[in-house]
């Protein structure tokens, strides 16, 4: 009997399972650093059922992987402690054109050996179309964008083709942002550039992000940051479970 009471009172005192960490370093550019995505996306971790994160983002404005990987400082960033996962965000046009196309792969490929050297798995960043109805689609400059639908289509397509080569997974961003957009055209997700995230933009990228990396529900989670109203919310959370 005293053995039994023992038992059960150590039972309740025993320290409580700590939920696992992941490390995950971005790798990327203005996209990345928006909004703080990489602190979004952390305390949307912190208020779900899964596995927590701890992430960091190593990316310049503007930039390509190709222009990353150039700088030194940055890709030793790689190998600081130990990183479970890095996220390669690159350049939003970049799925747009041949040329392109064929630098990413040609970077990627670099990335992908020096993600593996660090012990950690690739995830690539699937970014969005450009607003529906901006000047996007009229600039002759961007011609090669033709329509939203295009766009979307070769962001997804050149993302699966990436991922394949890398052996990585793809963070379906840009799935979400088209299935929010077809329900409504005019869901504020971008800034006044019509290309960049508003709040509820890196919102619903973070909720994504947070499914592909710990394989956690949304819908889960109760972090809502300022910008989004609990109605919103919701309907976000719910667009991010989809993917």
């Amino acid at each position: 009997m005293r053995f039994i009471f023992a038992l059960i009172c150590l039972l309740l005192t025993a320290a409580p399972v700590q939920a696992e960490t992941l490390n995950v370093l971005f790798i990327g550019n203005s996209y990345t650093l928006r909004n703080d995505l990489t602190g979004m996306l952390e305390k949307i971790a912190a208020s779900g059922k899964g596995a927590q994160i701890k992430a960091q983002a190593a990316a310049r404005n503007g930039a390509t992987l190709k222009e990353l990987w150039s700088d030194e400082k940055l890709r030793s960033e790689l190998h600081v402690g130990h990183r479970d996962m890095v996220v390669l965000q690159e350049q939003s046009l970049w799925a747009q054109l041949p040329e392109t196309v064929e630098d990413t792969a040609k970077s990627a490929r670099l990335w992908g050996d020096e993600i593996a050297k660090a012990g950690a798995k690739p995830v690539i960043f699937e970014t969005w179309e450009r607003q529906p109805g901006s000047f996007w689609y009229t600039d002759k400059r961007f011609g090669f964008l033709k329509n939203p639908k295009n766009m979307r289509d070769k962001n997804a397509d050149a993302s699966a083709a990436l991922a394949a080569q890398l052996k990585a997974t793809v963070a379906p961003v840009g799935h979400a942002y088209a299935d929010l957009l077809k329900q409504n055209s005019k869901w504020p997700l971008y800034e006044a550039d019509s290309h960049h995230p508003s709040i509820p933009g890196t919102y619903l990228a973070a909720l994504v992000l947070y499914k592909t990396l710990t394989g956690g529900s949304p819908e889960e989670t109760t972090f809502v940051p300022q910008g989004v109203n609990a109605e919103s919310a919701k309907v976000l959370r719910q667009i991010a479970a989809a993917q």
